[in-house]
C-alpha cells in the first residue's frame, strides 16, 4: 500500500515537472529542464574595460644650433698701380761751335816801295769748332707702385644660438572605458505557480515505511 502511494506521488511529481518544463519552453524558450517559467526583462548593464593607449605629446625642447652672422672687418691689402714718371736722361751731343777771330793778314800792295813786309791788316776768320755738350731729355716711363690700402672684408662668424623645437614623445595612458550592453534578467518577483510546485520530500519520507 505504501509502495503504491510512493509510486503515485513520484509519477505525479514527474508529470507536473514535465508540464512546467513544456510550459516554460513554450513561453520564453529558456530551455531549462524542470524549472518554472520566469519572466525575463531587459536591463542595461555597464561594465568598465581597461584600455591602454599610446598618446603622442608635443614637448618643446631647446637645442643649440650653429648659425652664421655676417661682419665687415677692415683689412690691409696690397694694391699695385702704375705711375708714369718723367725720368731725365742726359746724353753728350756733338755740336759745332762757330768762332770768329781776327787774324792778321799781310798786305801785298800797301803802297810802299817794294815789299816792306810790315804792312798787315786784320781780317775776320770764322772757324767751326766741334764740342761735346750735355743734352738732357725727359722720358716718360711707367713704374709699378705697391701701396697698402684698407678695405672692408665680409666674413662669416659662427655662433651658437638656442632654438626651441617641438619633439613628439610617446607615452602610455591607461584608462577605464565604460561598456554598456543590454541583457535579459529574471523579474524580481516569483510567480505563484513556482510556490505551488510539488517537492520531492514526501517521497523520501514514504520510502522508509515500506
Amino acid at each position: 500500500m505504501h509502495r503504491m502511494l510512493s509510486r503515485a506521488l513520484v509519477l505525479s511529481a514527474a508529470t507536473i515537472g514535465l508540464t512546467a518544463a513544456q510550459t516554460a519552453s513554450a513561453c520564453h524558450g529558456c530551455g531549462k529542464p524542470a524549472a518554472p517559467c520566469v519572466p525575463m526583462v531587459p536591463q542595461t548593464v555597464t561594465s568598465y574595460c581597461t584600455v591602454t593607449e599610446t598618446v603622442i605629446d608635443r614637448v618643446p625642447v631647446t637645442v643649440m644650433k650653429t648659425t652664421f652672422r655676417t661682419e665687415q672687418v677692415p683689412v690691409e691689402v696690397p694694391v699695385t698701380r702704375c705711375v708714369v714718371e718723367e725720368i731725365p736722361v742726359t746724353k753728350m751731343v756733338t755740336r759745332v761751335h762757330k768762332v770768329t777771330e781776327m787774324v792778321a793778314k799781310p798786305v801785298k800792295r800797301c803802297g810802299h816801295h817794294g815789299h816792306c813786309g810790315g804792312c798787315v791788316t786784320m781780317v775776320p776768320v770764322t772757324r767751326c769748332i766741334p764740342e761735346k755738350v750735355p743734352v738732357t731729355k725727359y722720358v716718360k716711363k711707367p713704374r709699378p707702385v705697391t701701396e697698402m690700402v684698407t678695405r672692408l672684408k665680409t666674413i662669416r662668424v659662427p655662433e651658437q644660438v638656442p632654438v626651441t623645437v617641438t619633439k613628439c614623445v610617446p607615452r602610455q595612458v591607461v584608462r577605464q572605458v565604460p561598456v554598456t550592453r543590454t541583457v535579459m534578467v529574471p523579474a524580481v518577483y516569483a510567480p505563484a505557480s513556482y510556490a505551488a510546485a510539488p517537492q520531492a520530500a514526501p517521497s523520501g519520507q514514504a520510502s522508509p515505511q515500506g
